[in-house]
């Protein structure tokens, strides 16, 4: 019986390999972080590099806790890469319970490809990293999905060219989320950033929930779409329109927002005239409704029902 139990787990072990070769999925947790490379082309100690011909998808299996807020947990410098935290945190040491913001130079994840990356996260927790819970600046093509970035000294998510950030809370960071041209910023919650909830360029910001930072809600440079927002009770304007020059033909269009509450304006244009809005409510903000050249084209409410400008 011994030996038909030693050759039983022999067959069992075999079948595990085997199924863990054709999943084709790599796992990433503390222990092999730390100790002895999390695939054959990573050596240990942080960051987890993804470069070169290593394999694309991978999966975390444990938390990984890092020891201060200037070490980068996983750098990504290949395209195609996919990141399944699988419900598991990036953290800094100390931020099991609570978690103050640092300054610092790591990240959580950074993309460091130049033009088309296509990388994907999804699904975890970032905390308590001295820079941005996600950092792309180069790579284009980034999907971050149902993340909770918080506490993180710079940016919680900052990404570049036709990025995508959707479904993911993004809070108590030094600042929100920023997106470069043509990337959509979708159905995110952003609150309590010590500055601005939401910077982008040309891009698409559609159905988040922008309270309580500590500047404007949402800024735009040049032809963005701010479309069924609501922005509240922000300490600097609810959103904050700017072109490049004065006189483009380009513009922002504003529309089905909620922007209420706000310590200063609603809508302020700081630079370029052909910004336009409608369907907006827009009530009780300090400062006023509007600051600056927009164009009305029908059916905003303002404070006290009056004739919006």
């Amino acid at each position: 019986m011994k030996k038909i139990s030693k050759w039983l787990l022999i067959l069992m072990l075999i079948c595990i390999n085997t199924v863990s070769a054709v999943d084709g999925v790599i796992e990433i947790n503390q222990t092999c972080a730390v100790h002895t490379g999390c695939h054959e082309n990573d050596s240990a100690g942080f960051p987890v590099l993804i470069s070169g011909d290593a394999k694309t998808s991978y999966r975390l299996t444990s938390d990984l806790v890092l020891p201060d807020e200037n070490t980068t947990a996983i750098m990504i410098n290949r395209i195609n890469v996919s990141i399944d935290l699988n419900g598991y945190s990036i953290m800094r040491t100390g931020c099991h319970t609570a978690c103050d913001s640092i300054s610092g130079t790591g990240s959580g994840i950074e993309i460091l490809t130049n033009g088309f990356s296509g990388v994907a996260i999804k699904n975890g927790t970032i905390s308590g990293l001295g820079r941005d819970g996600v950092r792309s600046l180069n790579g284009s093509h980034i999907t971050v999905e149902s993340l909770r970035v918080s506490s993180n000294g710079s940016l919680g998510i900052r990404l570049d060219i036709a990025s995508i950030v959707r479904g993911c809370m993004v809070y108590n960071n030094n600042q929100g989320i920023a997106g470069d041209d043509y990337s959509i910023i979708n159905n995110n919650t952003v609150y309590s950033n010590e500055q601005q909830g939401i910077l982008v360029h040309n891009s698409l910001v559609k159905s988040n929930t922008v309270t309580g930072n500590g500047s404007y809600g949402i800024s735009s440079y040049e032809s963005s779409k701010i479309h069924e927002n609501i922005i509240l009770q922000n300490a600097g304007d609810g959103i904050q329109l700017r072109d490049f020059s004065p006189t483009s033909s380009r513009g922002a269009l504003i529309n089905d927002n909620q922007i209420s509450g706000n310590d200063l304006y609603g809508i302020k244009v700081i630079s370029g005239n052909r910004h336009v809005f409608s369907g907006n409510m827009i009530t009780n903000n300090f400062s006023g409704t509007i600051s600056g050249t927009l164009f009305n084209m029908g059916n905003n409410f303002c404070t006290s029902n009056d004739v919006c400008p």
